[in-house]
């Protein structure tokens, strides 16, 4: 083998060494935002089942049952004392599933407002560690895109409920929220 021929086989190897490199690269990065886009999408199913199972609780403690007449906001829990009442606590938070597989939370709490300041982490097989914190307001107006946190001292008929999801591979905190009326 002549010089010419070496130094195309170095080259020939030397190429084929960038091409596998950068393709392995590419596999990793793609991979990668595999996870992140699932990840993306178990926040999403574990935030609507979150906002599903409040929205299942009743209004308020002091809410009156069905059929009943009208209850002036008054009559419901103080923002300043918005969360669970008594025995309803979950300890430790966050919230994780227990041996029959459900959050304590669905047992022990019983209306919207127990819900405030309530976190969850959530496990799946594809990701871990999903972290869920609840905050619940009263809203001044039924429109959301006019959002009005009510001041501490105000009651309304309108709770505001919003879910933050947190992950290792998020850029950010993703939030959802859900309108519930009396």
């Amino acid at each position: 083998m002549n010089l010419g021929q070496t130094l195309l086989s170095a080259a020939a190897l030397v190429l084929l060494t960038v091409l596998v490199v950068n393709a392995h690269r590419l596999v990793v990065y793609s991979s990668d935002e595999i996870v992140k886009a699932e990840a993306r999408d178990m926040a999403v199913n574990v935030a609507q089942s979150l906002l599903n199972e409040i929205s299942r609780k009743k209004f308020d403690e002091k809410a009156l049952p069905y059929p009943y007449p009208y209850q002036p906001p008054t009559d419901f829990t103080a923002a300043a004392a918005l969360g669970p009442e008594g025995t309803e606590p979950v300890s430790p938070l966050p919230d994780k599933v227990d041996s029959a597989g459900s959050f304590m939370s669905n047992a022990k709490f019983n209306d919207v407002d127990d819900y405030h300041r309530y976190s969850r982490l959530v496990n799946t097989e594809l990701v871990k560690a999903l972290r869920c914190t609840v905050t619940v307001t009263y809203q001044i107006h039924r429109d959301s895109s006019r959002v009005q946190t009510a001041p501490p001292s105000y009651r309304t008929h309108i709770k505001r409920v919003v879910v933050m999801v947190t992950h290792s591979s998020f850029s950010d905190t993703l939030r959802f929220f859900r309108i519930i009326a009396y």
